[in-house]
């Protein structure tokens, strides 16, 4: 079997550059590839060059190379609807996913839903899909970027003095008038105190109108600068770990995630006219700045002194491999008696293709489809539902998915939510559930829709899947 990584940028290949050269050469066959054919290009080519890795084809081209039981590595499991397509596609080929985390924790409930397996870079990315019910093994494995920070620390004495403004703030959370807001104030700031400053913009980030963006890379930038100020972005552990002071400068209503307690570590602004006085104590900070800085940076990223990230990441890659080494992934494909639903806001309504069980009401009114199958052999078992959100008026939960050992005696085998955490127009939500299953038992899969949005079943999957080297799903 192969390991076939997908970067989006040059970020993801940093991430898995020396784990990929380890597996090399323990003989693993690798290919690599990126998106740049769907306009998801951010470098990822170059970047390889750089680690002397495999040439890195089009995603296009996979067709040529995968084969039933490989693994695809990927950073995100998310994008557009074009390279989600390929994913779907990539799981009913008969492959594995593993979702290489490249943050800790997500505003997004759908973050990693695709995955059969996750790298994460903490226990708190562990304890965070448990309270969302994701029945994923997970490695926790560190950061390779992070540790690479830590080695590379400057002297201060030795530093450019410029503060570096982050502009990454994601389109698709926030308006982009928030966006620009937000930077504005930023260099408002900065003029004011006569400091000089460098923008860097997330690749994805439209370019601002009147704003001068580096053409460097961040990488390149955050060894030299002084100061960092950004929204909540996983490069705060970044500049931490170089032991450059942070400014973490709220937009809107921004969920802080794993950055809501800094312990010391950088000062959390919420009003633009707090910005100034903090820029500088952050600068006055830089001499007595690491100490407090590490506190916080190790105690949310797994640093092992005794073996690398890189290392940690090829070896739960090779666990996996040689867990599926020779397993045949069984009954691939879609199940005949499942068809495509489109659920009306509010009332209820559908358009029958194929159905095969009428679909009834719970308690609450809510639609239910009740689907029958008989597991022939003990093992273990995915279910994959492939929906659209085509509108959501308010966030929460838009469907449940249920499977029972046997609906009679209402068992519960696994369990998701899927949610939308804004308002909005149409989205692709995918949603995998992991489950044991004995000889005999009468599965039934059972989609609840909570009315709260239009949505649109594309299909359900039921396939087998190898068990997990602890024995358990975790």
């Amino acid at each position: 079997m192969a390991i076939n990584f997908i970067f989006h940028n040059k970020n993801h290949v940093r991430l898995a550059a020396e784990a990929i050269v380890w597996l090399q050469a323990r003989g693993h066959e690798i290919h690599l590839f990126d998106l740049e054919l769907l306009n998801i290009y951010q470098g990822a080519k170059e970047e390889a060059i750089k680690y002397s890795l495999p040439p890195v084809d089009a995603i296009t081209t996979m067709g040529q190379y995968i084969k039933k039981g490989d693994l695809i590595v990927v950073c995100n499991d998310w994008d557009k609807t074009e390279y989600l397509n390929i994913l779907a596609w990539l799981r009913r080929f008969g492959t594995l996913l593993v979702g290489m985390v490249e943050g800790c924790l997500w505003n997004q409930a759908n973050r990693y839903r695709r995955c059969d397996y996750v790298l994460s870079f903490s226990p708190s990315t562990k304890t965070d899909f448990k309270k969302r019910r994701f029945l994923k093994k997970t490695f926790v494995v560190g950061s390779p970027v992070i540790e690479s920070s830590l080695q590379q620390t400057k002297d201060h004495a030795a530093r450019k003095n410029f503060v570096l403004v982050n502009y990454t703030i994601p389109s698709d959370d926030f308006p982009r008038k928030v966006d620009e807001t937000w930077l504005n104030r930023v260099i408002e700031a900065c003029e004011k105190l006569s400091l000089p400053f460098i923008v860097s913009k997330h690749p994805t980030k439209p370019v601002p109108q009147g704003v001068e963006i580096s053409t460097q890379d961040f990488s390149t930038l955050i060894p030299q600068a002084s100061v960092l100020i950004t929204p909540s972005s996983t490069v705060v552990f970044e500049a931490l770990a170089h032991g450059i002071p942070v400014v973490l400068y709220k937009s809107s209503d921004q969920p802080l995630q794993e950055f809501s307690q800094p312990k010391g570590a950088y000062e959390i602004i919420d009003h633009y006219l707090d910005l100034p006085p903090a820029i500088l104590r952050a600068v006055a900070s830089r001499a007595s700045f690491k100490v407090q800085a590490m506190d916080f940076v190790r105690e949310q990223i797994s640093i092992d002194p005794d073996e690398p990230a890189w290392m940690r990441t090829g070896k739960a890659l090779e666990e996996i491999a040689q867990n599926l080494s020779g397993m045949e992934v069984l009954n691939r494909g879609r199940l005949d008696f499942f068809p495509v639903w489109n659920f009306q806001h509010n009332t209820g309504l559908y358009e029958e293709d194929a159905l095969v069980c009428k679909p009834g009401r719970d308690e609450k009114g809510h639609c239910l489809f009740g689907l029958n199958y008989v597991i022939r052999k003990n093992g273990y078992y995915r279910v994959t539902l492939e929906m659209t959100v085509d509108e959501f008026y308010t966030p929460g939960v838009v469907c449940t998915l249920d499977v029972y050992e046997n609906a009679l005696e209402k068992r519960i085998l696994a369990m998701q939510e899927i949610q939308c955490d804004r308002a909005g127009g149409k989205r692709e939500e995918d949603c995998l559930l992991q489950f044991a299953a004995e000889m005999g038992f009468r599965i039934e899969v059972r989609l609840f829709w909570h009315g709260s949005g239009k949505v649109t079943v594309r299909g359900i999957y039921l396939e087998e899947i190898p068990a997990p080297n602890s024995g358990r799903l975790l």
